[in-house]
């Protein structure tokens, strides 16, 4: 009897098992896939990355158009009149009278603060004092000896950014001018004529 609760139990076990491993059929297909479902909210944007290196300078825009013309300055002058300590007669303020190797006395204005101002004499623009240097008042005062140069009428100029080749101005920016007469030694010691 006791035997008998221990085999039946083993055969109904014996037979399911059989039944299970001899019945198993062939794999079934594959399902399909099904819908795709809705998407998600977006996550939250990430941090920002690092600056990438600057590009290329591009190339240089055309030039712009000239502004309109400032209003002109205090016009330049020079006088030329003797030199004070010089013994010589009266003269004239349009034509300074004055022989070769007389000492004269140069006066200008209307100048900048340290223009750089060459003082020339005709003809051909024989350099008298070759650099005078205006004052904080765009002035400036210089005493010179007349060259040797023929009698007549002459002008003594102020230059600008003056090139001096050989003693002669050859380029410059000509500023000024004042004309003095050269006239020989007896004849600037005659009586003024009468006016």
């Amino acid at each position: 009897m006791r035997l008998l609760k221990v085999i039946i139990p083993l055969a109904i076990l014996a037979v399911v098992l059989v039944t299970t491993v001899g019945c198993a059929g062939p794999e079934g297909l594959q399902g399909q896939p099904g819908e795709r479902g809705p998407q998600g909210v977006a996550g939250p944007a990430g941090p920002t990355g690092p600056a990438g290196p600057t590009g290329p300078e591009g190339p240089e825009g055309p030039e712009g158009p000239a502004g309109p013309q400032g209003p002109p300055g205090p016009p330049r002058q020079i006088v030329v009149t003797w030199d004070y300590e010089d013994l010589a007669p009266w003269h004239n303020f349009a034509i300074v009278e004055a022989e070769r190797r007389q000492s004269i006395r140069i006066k200008g204005s209307g100048f900048n603060y340290r223009d750089i101002i060459t003082i020339s004499i005709c003809e051909d623009d024989i350099v008298m004092v070759e650099e005078v240097v205006a004052n904080r008042c765009g002035a400036f005062e210089t005493y010179a000896t007349v060259p040797r140069i023929d009698y007549g009428p002459v002008s003594v100029k102020a230059w600008l950014y003056a090139e001096i080749e050989e003693g002669e101005v050859i380029s410059g920016e000509l500023q000024a001018t004042w004309p003095i007469d050269i006239v020989d030694e007896l004849e600037i010691w005659e009586p003024w004529p009468p006016i």
